[in-house]
Formats: structure tokens, sequence, C-alpha cells
């Protein structure tokens, strides 16, 4: 996932909120490369045979990765523990997902990734304890360069959609007053 910006676009990728895409990438040793339309036609694959491959690629990750989970007073958080952060989103979209995080915070569950190395998921029975702290934490993150989505993200069985936006993004806040 990165943040929607259309003076950077890849030349594949899908909408997931009014703030952000997804992308497919190639990960390298040094790098991770956007695929591009003339590396598919190189590699003599269709945009849904790779993203077959991204599904199935995710769903490896995600079985590798340990779910780490916090819990507190106000509930439980949980975050992936990966040598690679800016690989969360990837994980995501695993289609194995539901199954191995829902099991532990309920399905539809929420998520905030302000960052692509930022990143966690929480009942949505416990957001309303959590939301000061889930808000702070979007708040000091998502100003990053590595900036993803101000919003809180609903994660269930029709895949991500928005629910809040949780940060001013636009400078725009309608409780500053002129003074």
């Amino acid at each position: 996932m990165r943040p929607y910006d259309v003076e950077t676009l890849p030349d594949i990728y899908d909408n997931v909120t009014e703030y952000s895409i997804r992308y497919l990438i190639l990960e390298t040793p040094k790098r991770n490369i956007w695929v591009t339309p003339e590396m598919l036609e190189k590699w003599d694959v269709t945009k849904e045979d790779a993203r077959q491959a991204a599904a199935e690629n995710g769903d490896r990750l995600l079985a590798e990765t340990e779910l780490v989970v916090q819990e507190g007073s106000q509930g439980a958080i949980g975050y992936f523990d990966l040598e690679d952060e800016t690989l969360n989103a990837a994980l995501l979209f695993a289609p194995s997902f539901g199954e191995r995080v829902g099991e532990r915070f309920g399905w539809p569950l929420y998520a905030v990734m302000p960052t692509s190395w930022r990143f966690c998921v929480f009942s949505t029975e416990d957001y309303e304890t959590l939301e000061d702290n889930i808000r702070d934490f979007v708040e000091n993150f998502y100003d990053d360069s590595r900036c993803v989505t101000p919003e809180l993200l609903q994660i269930g069985p029709g895949g991500i959609r928005a629910v809040d936006v949780l940060v001013d993004v636009y400078g725009d806040d309608e409780d500053d007053e002129d003074e």
C-alpha cells in the first residue's frame, strides 16, 4: 500500500481507499521495484497472474511471520514481527489474513497503517477504549516520509474499507479558531 498521489502512481495499481492504493512489487535484495506492464510482458504473465502470485506470496509471508499481541487494560493490539516492515501491507491482502488474525481479534477487525513500517490491528469491540491511543499513534507517525493512510481501516470478508479519517490531513481542522 502507498498513499494515493496522482504524481507518483505506479503503472499498475488498485484503489483501496480515498487515501491509499495497492500495487505490485518485485522484491529484490537491494530494494522493492514497482511491477510495470513491460515486466509482465517480458515474463509473459497477465496482471491477474501477477496478482495471484502476489496473493500466494502474501499467504506464505503471513504463515512465516509472528503476530505479536500486546495486552493492555484498554484492549489488545497486534502487529507483525517482520524483518522488512515495509511488507506489512502485503500481509493485509493475504487471502489467509482473516483466518490467521481474525482468530485472535475477531472478524471483521480494525487496523491502522499510518506508514509502511507502522501498522497495528485490534478488535472492533476494543476500539472505543483504544481510540485515543490509536489516534495518537496515527497522528505521531502519519507525517513520516513513508506515510500510507490516516484512516481507520476495517478488514473483513468484503476486503478493506475506510471507516474514519483519524488525522486532519489537509490542515483544515474545524476545531481551530481564528485568534
